[in-house]
């Protein structure tokens, strides 16, 4: 990818982005045939399955789900008083316990290698919660967790190391409170009866 930027169209915005890049390909509608030609992505066969659709946001209608193809990422694991936890969960969420009466605090750091949006970094931090409708012992399930690689969490506002100014906008627009709609969900989770949306971490 070129060094150099263009200028492009972003709603009202007019910001620079990687000449040749992503964005100023695709504009986040990307020709999946063309981008399972670039060996950086790898197997995008998963991306097949999800139909992108155009929905509205902050700077009008733009293209979702966005796609990250390639990314890497490091997760640290801290214990913390579950009481002070659950009292920064909306309900019905819970902190899964790691030991009587202490939770986990996940921090994240990510690096999206190839994406709709253009390659950055990012740090997450996260209440690790029980997942949506588990049963049973708090110590069984953070096994069954570990053993699958992933766990369930609340998300707070995230840091970004954008590479384009489109990419700094994006974010803006799309997650101002950290990952995509996490803290609206969990407020309108709240109003529901049935189990909460959550965000797989790993």
């Amino acid at each position: 990818m070129s060094e150099r930027c263009v200028e492009v169209e972003f709603g009202p915005e007019r910001v620079r982005v990687p000449e040749g890049g992503y964005y100023d390909r695709f504009r986040m509608n990307p020709d999946l045939d063309e981008v399972a030609r670039d060996p950086a992505t790898g197997n995008i066969d998963f991306f097949r399955r999800i139909p992108k659709q155009q929905v509205d946001s902050r700077v009008g209608r733009v293209w979702a789900p966005n796609f990250f193809y390639r990314m890497c990422s490091v997760q640290l694991l801290y214990l913390a008083p579950a009481a002070r936890l659950r009292a920064m969960l909306p309900q019905p969420l819970e902190p899964l316990r790691a030991l009587p009466g202490r939770g986990l605090v996940a921090l994240t750091f990510f690096s999206y290698l190839v994406a709709d949006n253009d390659p950055y970094n990012e740090v997450s931090i996260a209440v690790v919660v029980r997942r949506p409708g588990a049963r049973g012992p708090n110590m069984l399930e953070l096994i069954k967790s570990m053993r699958r690689r992933n766990v369930y969490g609340m998300c707070w506002p995230c840091r970004s190391r954008p590479r384009s100014r489109a990419c700094a906008v994006f974010r803006a627009i799309s997650c101002p409170n950290g990952w995509p709609g996490s803290m609206s969900a969990w407020r309108k989770a709240s109003e529901r009866t049935s189990p909460p949306p959550t965000e797989r971490l790993t």
